[in-house]
């Protein structure tokens, strides 16, 4: 039996991206099939849709802690596709998609389903059976601002601190601390730095070495 997949009433979709003017028009169909556009910083965010994004782009939706629909072109497969879905993609769309699919897959995601077609579901169980198993230090790789938060934590660095030091909100530390901890598998920010020494994806400072 296929379990039901309910959709918030109201979902609420970031417009995330390197192409303004696409944002803005996708930002305008999605409010045409339902949806409710918020920015970034809203508590109640449901989905990011990312548009062709970069680096920076996946490292924000990450800090946000939430699910992504990616519009791309070509949209990626095989490897690629994997390496999405492990940014946080659970749903991949070429751009010129009609808006009724993209609120359909955006509908998806929100109830905590994945949004990919019977193609690219098969892409990724292929990639992965073919991908070399990692050890568990490759398997782990920390976003530019998750090494900063990491940083930060061994300093001792309150929240508030760290936002200060890094100039970005409280809440973005936190979303980010939380993704970091779920990526490391630990509970605590004691943990994390014991399981970062661990792996050995964190060194200590220049001025720590004997």
């Amino acid at each position: 039996m296929t379990d039901l997949v309910v959709a918030p009433d109201t979902v609420r979709v970031a417009v995330d991206g390197t192409h303004g003017l696409a944002e803005q028009l996708l930002s305008r169909v999605l409010i045409a099939h339902g949806a409710t556009i918020v920015d970034g910083d809203d508590d109640e965010l449901d989905v990011v849709v990312l548009v062709e994004p970069t680096t920076a782009h996946w490292e924000r939706a990450q800090a946000l802690d939430a699910s992504v629909v990616l519009l791309s072109d070509p949209v990626p497969d095989g490897y690629a596709l994997v390496r999405a879905i492990e940014a946080g993609a659970r749903g991949a769309l070429p751009i010129t998609c009609e808006g009724a699919e993209l609120m359909a897959a955006v509908r998806r995601v929100a109830a905590g389903d994945v949004s990919l077609s019977r193609a690219q579901t098969r892409q990724v169980c292929s990639a992965l059976r073919e991908r070399p198993r990692p050890t568990n230090a490759e398997a782990i790789r920390l976003s530019p601002r998750e090494a900063q938060i990491l940083r930060s934590i061994e300093a001792g660095e309150l929240i508030k601190q760290t936002a200060r030091a890094l100039g970005i909100s409280p809440r973005t530390v936190e979303n980010t601390q939380r993704v970091l901890f779920r990526k490391l598998g630990v509970r605590n920010r004691a943990q994390a730095i014991a399981r970062a020494y661990a792996l050995g994806i964190m060194e200590p400072l220049p001025e720590e070495r004997g």
